[in-house]
């Protein structure tokens, strides 16, 4: 079972060994599903931030045992579930991003995931919304199925397929969230500032 851990890396040694665990598991298929990987952060008494490296692109990277599609809609309604203020916020935020980048979206909607939101507030909604279109910085063929004005398109249509392609993508939908500046939370308003040196580092351009 994946532990979520923080991780730091310091040198590209430590980040490429990273990165091969993460495409091994990837190709392997040995990733626990979504609910699994929060649950035992949680029961190990690890806060489901985004310095729990190993978690945050676990959940990217998720596939079901056929490893042929992606769970990203399980992993945000969990997340978002336990999730309600301050950086675990920022992580709602970004899974909600990655989701984006690489989801075979079939007839599943965003909606659920705003409605299990506290007080569902505009605020709340249209950062989460803004959110979601940022991921057209991404390739064209890294696109997900809606258009820029949230209508799905049956002509764009990512498979995930456990490989360099679904791997590139999610980690392109991070390194987005990281450079997406200030967003405010849907009680106080105060801003919060998605500043993460460390997946900074890890998400240096490269070969993947």
């Amino acid at each position: 079972m994946l532990r979520a851990r923080a991780v730091h890396p310091k040198d590209e040694s430590q980040r490429h060994r990273l990165l091969a665990f993460i495409k091994a598991e990837a190709r392997g298929g040995l990733f626990p599903r979504p609910a699994n990987i929060l649950d035992n952060a949680i029961q190990s008494g690890q806060a489901i931030y985004i310095e729990d490296g190993e978690a945050i692109v676990a959940g990217a990277l998720m596939f079901d045992y056929t490893g042929n599609r992606c769970h990203y809609y399980e992993i945000g309604t969990h997340l978002v579930a336990r999730s309600h203020e301050g950086r675990g916020f920022q992580v709602a935020l970004t899974r909600l991003q990655i989701a984006q980048a690489c989801l075979d979206l079939e007839d599943i909607e965003a909606s659920p995931i705003f409605a299990i939101m506290e007080n569902n507030s505009p605020s709340l909604h249209n950062a989460v919304n803004h959110a979601r279109f940022k991921i057209w910085e991404l390739p064209d063929e890294l696109r997900s199925l809606r258009d820029r004005t949230g209508v799905r398109s049956s002509a764009e249509k990512l498979v995930c397929n456990a490989d360099d392609e679904a791997i590139q993508a999610a980690f392109s939908a991070l390194r987005v969230s990281v450079s997406g500046g200030v967003l405010k939370t849907h009680k106080d308003e105060t801003p919060i500032h998605l500043d993460f040196p460390w997946l900074d580092y890890l998400l240096q351009a490269g070969p993947y």
